[in-house]
């Protein structure tokens, strides 16, 4: 990625791994609600989420989508605006997050509280969900892993994004009935996630990541 809004030259990872460490700055303590929306459900029997339900007043990750797209759009019209660098930022954030179905969900912490094994390391699952799973399945750090699934999200409208980011919510929060927690959470602490449970989710995760 080039430099834009950024001193020089960086990656879309460091610009989406400073909103993870700016959120536990006094400056950025506001955006910690900003990085996903709890899903007031009951999985893996019943999923769904609701954006007037369950986007509180500290905000979530669907209106703060809204509101750093509407900050872009004014700038893209208005070249010489000063738009504050954390909107590119937490926005390259947020449209990671939103495709993450435990970052959708309310259960135990959005699998915050959820222990389990992974090639036999202990963590939690929304861990595993965040990188040991797609680390995994691009080869670690892999540059050309992650070129790839940005093409395959070439041509997709970004037009209403309040709109869209509730339709991609509504979807993720979806795999976690049908995917992430399908046997419940008993099951998951039962056995080794780089498995079987691994080999079915990576159809998922792939189409997640485009």
């Amino acid at each position: 990625m080039h430099s834009w809004a950024i001193p020089s030259h960086t990656t879309v990872a460091y610009i989406a791994f400073w909103a993870d460490s700016h959120r536990y700055t006094a400056a950025g303590r506001f955006s910690e609600p900003l990085h996903f929306i709890s899903a007031n459900d009951n999985p893996p029997s019943a999923c769904g989420v609701n954006f007037g339900r369950e986007c509180g007043i500290g905000g979530c990750i669907v209106g703060a989508i809204e509101n750093h797209e509407c900050y872009l759009r004014f700038w893209t019209r208005n070249i010489a605006a000063k738009i504050p660098t954390s909107s590119f930022h937490i926005n390259t954030q947020s449209l990671g997050d939103i495709h993450q179905p435990l970052h959708v969900e309310d259960l135990l912490a959005g699998g915050n509280g959820i222990c389990v094994s992974f090639s036999g390391v202990l963590n939690n699952l929304q861990h595993f969900w965040d990188t040991s799973i797609p680390e995994k399945l691009v080869g670690n750090y892999s540059l050309p892993g992650s070129q790839g699934w940005l093409l395959g999200s070439r041509g997709l409208s970004l037009g209403d994004p309040a709109g869209r980011a509730s339709v991609w919510a509504g979807k993720a929060n979806a795999w976690v009935c049908e995917v992430v927690v399908k046997g419940g959470v008993e099951e998951l602490k039962e056995r080794d996630l780089n498995g079987g449970y691994y080999e079915k989710i990576v159809p998922v995760v792939q189409l997640l990541a485009t």
